[in-house]
Protein backbone atom coordinates (compact mmCIF):
# COMPACT_ATOMS: atom_id res chain seq x y z
CA UNK A 1 0.00 0.00 0.00
CA UNK A 2 1.33 3.43 -1.05
CA UNK A 3 2.65 5.65 1.50
CA UNK A 4 0.05 9.09 1.56
CA UNK A 5 1.48 12.56 2.52
CA UNK A 6 0.82 13.66 5.19
CA UNK A 7 -1.67 16.61 4.64
CA UNK A 8 -3.53 14.02 2.19
CA UNK A 9 -4.84 11.40 4.37
CA UNK A 10 -4.76 10.25 8.33
CA UNK A 11 -2.15 7.83 9.20
CA UNK A 12 -4.31 6.44 11.52
CA UNK A 13 -6.81 5.37 9.43
CA UNK A 14 -4.61 3.69 7.05
CA UNK A 15 -3.15 2.07 9.03
CA UNK A 16 -6.17 0.82 10.43
CA UNK A 17 -7.23 -0.05 6.88
CA UNK A 18 -3.79 -1.73 6.11
CA UNK A 19 -4.58 -4.13 9.54
CA UNK A 20 -8.05 -4.82 8.06
CA UNK A 21 -6.57 -5.82 4.53
CA UNK A 22 -3.41 -8.06 6.12
CA UNK A 23 -4.90 -9.75 9.08
CA UNK A 24 -8.74 -9.61 9.02
CA UNK A 25 -8.47 -11.06 5.68
CA UNK A 26 -7.56 -15.10 6.16
CA UNK A 27 -6.00 -15.34 2.70
CA UNK A 28 -4.08 -11.63 2.50
CA UNK A 29 -2.84 -12.84 6.32
CA UNK A 30 -1.59 -16.18 4.88
CA UNK A 31 0.12 -14.69 2.09
CA UNK A 32 1.71 -12.34 4.47
CA UNK A 33 2.84 -15.30 6.56
CA UNK A 34 4.47 -17.28 3.72
CA UNK A 35 6.04 -14.76 2.54
CA UNK A 36 7.71 -13.95 6.51
CA UNK A 37 8.67 -17.58 6.64
CA UNK A 38 10.22 -17.84 3.18
CA UNK A 39 12.49 -14.97 4.56
CA UNK A 40 13.55 -16.62 7.62
CA UNK A 41 14.30 -20.05 5.76
CA UNK A 42 16.45 -18.31 3.47
CA UNK A 43 18.23 -16.61 6.61
CA UNK A 44 18.40 -19.72 8.03
CA UNK A 45 19.69 -21.52 4.67
CA UNK A 46 22.30 -18.34 4.34
CA UNK A 47 23.54 -19.38 7.92
CA UNK A 48 23.67 -23.24 7.02
CA UNK A 49 26.11 -22.05 4.15
CA UNK A 50 28.17 -20.30 6.40
CA UNK A 51 28.94 -22.82 8.46
CA UNK A 52 29.05 -25.90 6.04
CA UNK A 53 32.89 -24.38 4.93
CA UNK A 54 34.23 -23.44 8.43
CA UNK A 55 33.96 -27.03 10.51
CA UNK A 56 37.52 -26.26 11.20
CA UNK A 57 36.79 -23.33 13.59
CA UNK A 58 33.88 -25.39 14.91
CA UNK A 59 36.97 -28.00 16.21
CA UNK A 60 35.01 -30.80 14.79
CA UNK A 61 38.09 -32.96 15.16
CA UNK A 62 36.64 -33.44 18.48
CA UNK A 63 34.15 -35.47 17.27
CA UNK A 64 35.94 -38.04 15.26
CA UNK A 65 35.64 -40.82 17.42
CA UNK A 66 31.70 -40.15 17.60
CA UNK A 67 31.73 -40.12 13.49
CA UNK A 68 33.93 -43.65 13.44
CA UNK A 69 31.30 -44.80 15.49
CA UNK A 70 28.23 -43.60 13.39
CA UNK A 71 30.07 -45.01 10.30
CA UNK A 72 30.90 -48.55 11.50
CA UNK A 73 27.08 -48.95 12.54
CA UNK A 74 26.13 -47.93 9.46
CA UNK A 75 28.52 -50.47 7.78
CA UNK A 76 27.24 -53.21 9.96
CA UNK A 77 23.83 -52.62 8.85
CA UNK A 78 24.50 -52.40 4.95
CA UNK A 79 23.81 -48.44 4.59
CA UNK A 80 26.19 -45.26 4.25
CA UNK A 81 26.54 -42.79 6.48
CA UNK A 82 25.96 -39.07 6.06
CA UNK A 83 27.98 -36.26 6.15
CA UNK A 84 28.24 -34.77 9.53
CA UNK A 85 27.39 -31.04 10.06
CA UNK A 86 28.64 -29.34 13.75
CA UNK A 87 25.82 -26.67 14.35
CA UNK A 88 27.36 -23.77 16.60
CA UNK A 89 25.33 -22.78 20.09
CA UNK A 90 24.59 -19.79 17.73
CA UNK A 91 22.66 -21.10 15.32
CA UNK A 92 19.08 -21.07 16.67
CA UNK A 93 17.30 -24.44 17.30
CA UNK A 94 20.17 -26.41 17.62
CA UNK A 95 21.03 -29.17 20.08
CA UNK A 96 24.08 -26.88 21.48
CA UNK A 97 22.29 -23.94 21.61
CA UNK A 98 18.82 -25.83 23.11
CA UNK A 99 21.48 -27.06 25.75
CA UNK A 100 22.77 -23.71 26.53
CA UNK A 101 19.54 -22.03 26.64
CA UNK A 102 18.75 -24.37 29.39
CA UNK A 103 21.70 -23.87 31.41
CA UNK A 104 21.20 -20.18 31.28
CA UNK A 105 17.84 -20.35 32.40
CA UNK A 106 19.05 -22.93 35.29
CA UNK A 107 21.53 -20.44 36.42
CA UNK A 108 19.09 -17.63 37.14
CA UNK A 109 16.35 -20.41 38.88
CA UNK A 110 19.88 -21.81 41.00
CA UNK A 111 20.58 -17.91 41.52
CA UNK A 112 17.19 -16.89 42.55
CA UNK A 113 16.91 -20.25 45.14
CA UNK A 114 20.32 -19.46 47.00
CA UNK A 115 19.07 -15.74 47.30
CA UNK A 116 16.14 -17.06 49.17
CA UNK A 117 18.12 -19.43 50.86
CA UNK A 118 20.20 -17.04 51.92
CA UNK A 119 17.31 -14.87 53.17
CA UNK A 120 15.63 -17.70 55.43
CA UNK A 121 19.12 -18.71 56.49
CA UNK A 122 19.43 -15.21 58.35
CA UNK A 123 16.25 -14.93 59.32
CA UNK A 124 17.21 -18.50 61.30
CA UNK A 125 20.36 -17.30 62.88
CA UNK A 126 18.50 -14.18 64.39
CA UNK A 127 15.52 -16.52 65.67
CA UNK A 128 18.39 -18.84 67.11
CA UNK A 129 21.35 -16.83 67.93
CA UNK A 130 20.01 -13.12 68.76
CA UNK A 131 16.51 -14.13 69.58
CA UNK A 132 17.46 -16.89 71.79
CA UNK A 133 14.02 -18.90 70.86
CA UNK A 134 16.40 -22.16 72.39
CA UNK A 135 18.48 -20.91 74.66
CA UNK A 136 21.50 -18.63 75.18
CA UNK A 137 23.74 -19.88 72.01
CA UNK A 138 27.58 -19.59 73.25
CA UNK A 139 29.60 -21.76 69.89
CA UNK A 140 27.36 -22.07 66.89
CA UNK A 141 28.94 -23.36 63.40
CA UNK A 142 27.29 -24.29 60.00
CA UNK A 143 28.08 -25.80 56.38
CA UNK A 144 25.95 -25.36 53.41
CA UNK A 145 26.30 -28.01 50.83
CA UNK A 146 24.39 -28.05 47.53
CA UNK A 147 22.51 -30.75 46.52
CA UNK A 148 23.04 -32.06 42.94
CA UNK A 149 20.34 -30.22 41.34
CA UNK A 150 21.46 -27.63 42.90
CA UNK A 151 19.09 -27.04 46.20
CA UNK A 152 21.51 -25.58 49.14
CA UNK A 153 20.85 -26.54 52.81
CA UNK A 154 22.97 -26.10 55.73
CA UNK A 155 23.43 -28.16 58.41
CA UNK A 156 23.92 -26.28 61.77
CA UNK A 157 25.49 -27.37 64.92
CA UNK A 158 24.55 -25.38 68.01
CA UNK A 159 25.63 -25.46 71.47
CA UNK A 160 24.05 -23.55 74.30
CA UNK A 161 24.44 -22.53 77.83
CA UNK A 162 24.51 -24.93 80.56
CA UNK A 163 21.43 -23.23 82.31
CA UNK A 164 19.37 -23.27 79.31
CA UNK A 165 20.17 -27.26 78.14
CA UNK A 166 17.27 -29.62 76.67
CA UNK A 167 17.25 -32.18 79.04
CA UNK A 168 13.97 -33.86 79.68
CA UNK A 169 10.97 -35.26 77.53
CA UNK A 170 8.93 -32.34 77.79
CA UNK A 171 11.20 -29.66 76.97
CA UNK A 172 12.18 -31.62 73.64
CA UNK A 173 8.44 -31.55 73.22
CA UNK A 174 7.95 -28.27 73.27
CA UNK A 175 10.48 -27.93 70.55
CA UNK A 176 10.07 -31.14 68.31
CA UNK A 177 6.87 -32.35 66.89
CA UNK A 178 4.99 -33.59 64.30
CA UNK A 179 1.29 -34.16 63.76
CA UNK A 180 -0.59 -36.18 61.27
CA UNK A 181 -3.04 -34.09 59.13
CA UNK A 182 -6.83 -34.92 59.98
CA UNK A 183 -8.04 -37.46 57.93
CA UNK A 184 -11.69 -35.67 58.49
CA UNK A 185 -10.47 -32.85 57.29
CA UNK A 186 -7.66 -34.27 54.21
CA UNK A 187 -8.09 -37.76 53.68
CA UNK A 188 -5.84 -38.01 50.53
CA UNK A 189 -2.75 -35.78 52.46
CA UNK A 190 -3.18 -38.22 55.14
CA UNK A 191 -2.92 -41.18 53.12
CA UNK A 192 0.14 -39.98 51.09
CA UNK A 193 1.95 -39.38 54.56
CA UNK A 194 0.49 -42.44 56.54
CA UNK A 195 1.77 -44.42 53.55
CA UNK A 196 4.94 -42.47 52.27
CA UNK A 197 6.17 -40.05 54.89
CA UNK A 198 6.12 -42.26 58.17
CA UNK A 199 9.06 -44.68 58.84
CA UNK A 200 9.02 -47.32 60.71
CA UNK A 201 8.04 -50.40 61.93
CA UNK A 202 11.74 -50.41 64.31
CA UNK A 203 13.28 -52.82 66.39
CA UNK A 204 11.62 -56.31 66.49
CA UNK A 205 8.79 -55.11 64.84
CA UNK A 206 10.98 -54.80 61.41
CA UNK A 207 11.52 -58.95 61.50
CA UNK A 208 8.45 -59.82 61.09
CA UNK A 209 7.48 -56.68 58.90
CA UNK A 210 10.14 -58.06 56.38
CA UNK A 211 8.73 -61.81 56.56
CA UNK A 212 5.80 -60.69 55.94
CA UNK A 213 6.12 -59.38 52.38
CA UNK A 214 2.98 -60.45 50.92
CA UNK A 215 0.48 -58.77 53.84
CA UNK A 216 0.21 -55.13 53.12
CA UNK A 217 -2.63 -55.29 55.80
CA UNK A 218 -0.58 -56.20 58.73
CA UNK A 219 2.40 -54.09 57.58
CA UNK A 220 0.06 -51.49 57.53
CA UNK A 221 -1.69 -52.26 60.81
CA UNK A 222 1.87 -52.32 62.62
CA UNK A 223 2.81 -48.80 60.92
CA UNK A 224 -0.44 -47.62 62.77
CA UNK A 225 0.29 -49.08 65.97
CA UNK A 226 4.02 -47.66 66.07
CA UNK A 227 2.80 -44.33 65.43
Amino acid sequence: MERCEKDECNPELMRSIDKVIRWDNPFAAAYTMMGELEQQVKVEGNRLNLIRPNQRTLRDESYLGLADHVNALAIIAGMRAGVSLILPSSFFGSPRAMKQNFQDTMSVVRDFIARIFDIKKKELLQDLKKNGIFGRVVVDIYVIEFQKRGHPHTHLLLIITEQDKIRDSESIDLIVSAELPEKTVDPKLHEIVNSIIIHGPCGALIVFAQRDTTSNLVIQRLKTSYV
